[in-house]
């Protein structure tokens, strides 16, 4: 209690000095006689003009550390490991400019340890900037979940209908492990997600404006961080399984596995899965009822991966993973597809970082084989087609720093695709080429209450087609542009930061829009494609206000030339839908956090956060396709609650509510707002975590308005036929056996201490 008193004063009492003062950054690193990183060591600076005047620092993993401080003459000392060490050279002029100490090295004295048991509360959310991290196993609901349950239970973060999650109900996110963005197909990637346990995951960074090291046209990235190497050899399984119910009549179910083996300088796994889906959705028109069943989609996957710390500086790992899927789709029990699709997938990477600078160099590839037979349920006819993909991508990151206030990086990002359709029976054999290739610099600069980037991203993109059918003449596309990217932001006061933002984006046709001929779509409308296809550009204009980096307001404005837009096109007698370009589309948006921690008592093991989102979007559209001209503005609401609850003997509640108002998807406008909740009940025992789940309890997110393009009246209802249960168990059995020396085990312990020294939202239970 003393000693948190004392603590308390320093922070007190650096907070009363550094007010009134413009501050400047002080940086530098701690290590041994032998060079390696002092981890949780502990700097005092102290003003010699005010000896009360106290400045505490921590040391990261790296042995890093870094300290605002007011123009003057500091002392300093160290203390690690309950030695103090006062350096001969101890004394410090700080001016109106950032300075960086250098390396201290100090002797660490022999301290003899009995056994000692540490319990440390790792915050739940820390800042990197202005990003959000999460630390995952610091909330006790997620703790014995798999990844992707564990991401669900982000403030803002949700699941959608089909493959993939949203943010705040208006943006779409992008998985990246380890800074590296996932080359998986879309519907395998939250399948990949669950094979991890949230243990296995030292944290979840979420950027929401991303560089352009992490692709193009992205608008939330959810960096996924795994652990570094344990300081000791170490084994662990996670092993788990569900089962879902849809409206009672549908089941799916799905088992996974993973072990992890930490050995010497290596970190390795081996995961493997099965899933079995079965899926109904209903859309009830004017004209009738279009079903849409899948019976079954059947996805088995096996994954290995290796990571070798060949140095302090250097790191080279690499996965391959290999998966088959089957699935039979049946369209208004008249037609049928049936997929079976072998895919193999493979990455290379190599990291390697000195004191001021870093450079990453990666390589991915994706090989897939597809079997796809169309029939007629009503007709004897069918039709068997051989899709082959080759995916090739390989970037390369570079990154140094000039000075405390500048750093530079720059990257090169390059990326291939061919694919191959051949029907076994016809006059189709498709042929496409697909190249994209991107430079990019942006400078960095930081000083004082200020941070900022800017910079440049030139693409260029060739897309090549040819023999779609006998009489068609190879087509070929190639565009060139470039993006600008700026952002400023100011910590006007402690707690409180503005951040202004402006990016841009360009988004291309996706290949099958661009396909001159005709395909299924639903019962009612073919899909058409469109070789006139142009790309996009976008600018958007973003100002952000953060309290305690927990509460926001963000206020953005948004700019897009020839914006691609789904359509209903007329051909004679016939409709089709198709993709055209508008001539401008423009929205403002305001969106609104605040995640808030009710309770949060240690003693009584009590846990209590709400988290509130809501965003308002009005959304400006002019153009003219197929001769009619297109001028309309609809404005649209998002708003989502949450509550989790942590309670003693390991109980924990997760509910949700979302409410979204009429919009536009596409050609449908609903009419009708939309709302539904979720509740998740789960109990962990040991090693064993139990979970019960409900998705849309009471049926009510269903859509309904009109067909947007017809000549007639087209009126819809959209059922997702959400109502679900599932039950979820899990087992993790791991190796704590500690082994190695005692600075290694110290060590440890205080890699987790140095996660608490910032400002956060804690949720940790003792």
């Amino acid at each position: 209690m003393k000693r948190s008193f004392i603590v308390f004063l320093f922070i007190l009492s650096s907070i009363v000095s550094l007010s009134a003062q413009s501050v400047v950054e002080t940086r530098g690193s701690i290590v041994d006689k032998a060079g390696d990183p002092l981890i949780g060591a502990v700097i005092f600076f102290r003003n010699v003009a005010d000896s009360l005047a106290t400045f505490p620092a921590v040391t990261d993993r790296n042995g890093c550390f870094k300290q605002l401080l007011a123009p003057s003459r500091y002392s300093y000392s160290i203390s690690y490991l309950g030695e103090e060490y006062n350096p001969k050279s101890n004394l410090l002029t700080i001016k109106d400019q950032p300075i960086d100490i250098g390396t201290i090295k100090i002797s660490v004295r022999a301290v003899q340890l009995g056994e000692v048991v540490v319990r440390v509360n790792r915050p739940f959310v820390s800042y990197k900037g202005v990003n959000p991290v999460y630390n995952l196993n610091a909330n006790p609901s997620m703790k014995g979940s798999n990844l992707l349950d564990g991401i669900k239970h982000l403030p803002g973060i949700y699941q959608r209908e089909g493959a993939g999650l949203s943010a705040y109900g208006i943006y779409d996110v992008t998985i990246a492990l380890n800074g590296r963005v996932l080359l998986l197909p879309k519907e395998e990637v939250l399948s990949y997600l669950t094979t991890f346990n949230t243990s296995d995951v030292e944290s979840v960074e979420v950027i929401r404006n991303p560089g352009p090291e992490y692709g193009n046209n992205l608008d939330i990235v959810l960096n996924i961080i795994t652990k570094k190497k344990s300081w000791q050899d170490e084994s662990n399984i996670f092993v788990s399984s569900d089962i879902t119910s849809q409206r009672g009549d549908l089941f799916s179910e799905a088992l996974r596995g993973r072990f992890n083996l930490n050995k010497g300088i290596s970190r390795n796994y081996l995961s493997a899965s099965i899933s079995n889906l079965n899926r109904k959705e209903t859309l009830e028109t004017t004209f009738g009822v279009d079903t849409t069943t899948i019976t079954p989609r059947r996805l088995y996957g096996i994954e290995a991966g290796s990571d070798l710390q060949l140095s302090k500086s250097s790191l080279l790992g690499g996965r391959i993973g290999l998966s088959k899927i089957t699935e039979a789709l049946r369209n208004n029990h008249t037609s049928q597809v049936n997929l079976d699709r072998n895919v193999v997938t493979g990455t290379l990477y190599h990291h390697f970082n000195r004191d001021n600078w870093a450079w990453d160099v990666n390589g991915d590839m994706l090989f897939s084989k597809s079997d796809i037979l169309y029939q007629s349920l009503q007709e004897a006819a069918s039709s068997e087609h051989d899709n082959r993909t080759q995916s090739y991508r390989a970037t390369s990151n570079f990154f140094y720093r000039f000075s405390p206030s500048f750093k530079i990086q720059t990257g090169i990002i390059s990326s291939h695709t061919l694919l191959n359709e051949r029907a076994q029976k016809g006059e189709l054999d498709l042929r496409y080429r697909e190249h994209q290739n991107s430079v990019y610099a942006t400078l960095y600069y930081q000083h004082k209450s200020i941070n900022g980037r800017m910079g440049v991203q030139l693409n260029n993109d060739i897309r090549a087609l040819s023999g779609v059918f006998s009489q068609d003449k190879a087509q070929r596309w190639s565009w060139w542009n470039w993006q600008p990217y700026f952002s400023v932001d100011y910590s006007i006061a402690r707690h409180h930061l503005l951040s202004l933002v402006l990016s841009s984006y360009y988004n291309r046709p996706q290949f099958r829009d661009l396909l001159p001929y005709t395909s299924g779509s639903s019962g009612f409308l073919k899909r058409k494609g469109n070789p006139d296809l142009k790309n996009s550009f976008r600018y958007n204009l973003s100002l952000t206000y953060s309290f305690m980096r927990a509460a926001s307001l963000e206020f953005s404005y948004s700019d897009e030339r020839l914006p691609i837009v789904e359509m209903i096109s007329r051909q004679g007698s016939n409709y089709y839908l198709s993709r055209n370009n508008l001539d401008r589309s423009q929205y403002i948006r305001v969106v609104a956090g605040l995640p808030i921690p009710i309770i949060n008592n240690q003693d009584l093991g009590i846990n209590w956060l709400a988290s509130t989102y809501f965003a308002f979007h009005r959304q400006f559209d002019r153009g003219v396709v197929n001769d009619s001209h297109i001028d309309r503005t609809f404005n649209a609401y998002y708003l989502m609650h949450s509550q989790s609850l942590s309670l003693p003997k390991n109980w924990n509640i997760l509910a949700q509510a979302t409410y979204y108002s009429p919009l536009f998807m596409g050609v449908y406008q609903t009419t009708k707002p939309q709302w539904w909740i979720d509740l998740t009940v789960s109990k962990r025992i040991a090693n064993w975590k139990f979970s019960l789940s409900g998705r849309d309890l009471l049926n009510s997110n269903i859509a309904e308005g009109q067909v947007v393009g017809l000549p007639m009246e087209m009126h819809f209802k959209k059922n997702w036929h959400q109502p679900s249960v599932t039950l979820s168990i899990s087992l993790f059995i791991g190796n704590d056996k500690l082994k190695g020396t005692r600075k290694m085990n110290t060590s440890e312990s205080a890699d987790r201490i140095v996660s608490t020294a910032d400002e956060s939202i804690s949720l940790q239970k003792k």
